[in-house]
């Protein structure tokens, strides 16, 4: 499982690079919707772009935020849960607070550096 996600996160990177490493890789964005992490990226200087994933107790979403000056970040939330996903309605909401958490503090510090 691990090499998936480091697989998948990688492919992410390869996808939004301003020189796609093959043809037609950067089509990959423009059909990436907003799913459960968007209402906490959503501004007028940003874009959101993600996919997600559910399957019985998993609930994963990953994505990049593309800001008006020209950074980008990846946001990968992965989560695993004793309870199936249907039935955990407010777990959506606490994965958007803690990406968003944890983006603000990645720019916040790159900003600083």
């Amino acid at each position: 499982m691990c090499c998936r996600r480091r697989g998948g996160w990688s492919s992410s990177r390869t996808r939004w690079s301003t020189t796609p490493s093959r043809p037609g890789s950067g089509r990959w964005r423009s059909p990436s919707i907003r799913h459960r992490l968007a209402p906490d990226f959503d501004s007028d200087a940003a874009r959101w772009s993600s996919k997600t994933g559910t399957l019985l107790n998993l609930r994963h979403e990953i994505g990049v935020v593309e800001h008006d000056d020209g950074s980008r970040y990846a946001v990968a939330a992965l989560t695993e849960s004793t309870v199936p996903a249907a039935v955990q309605p407010t777990a959506e909401a606490v994965l958007a607070r803690l990406a968003r958490t944890l983006h603000d503090l990645l720019h916040d510090l790159l900003r600083a550096g």
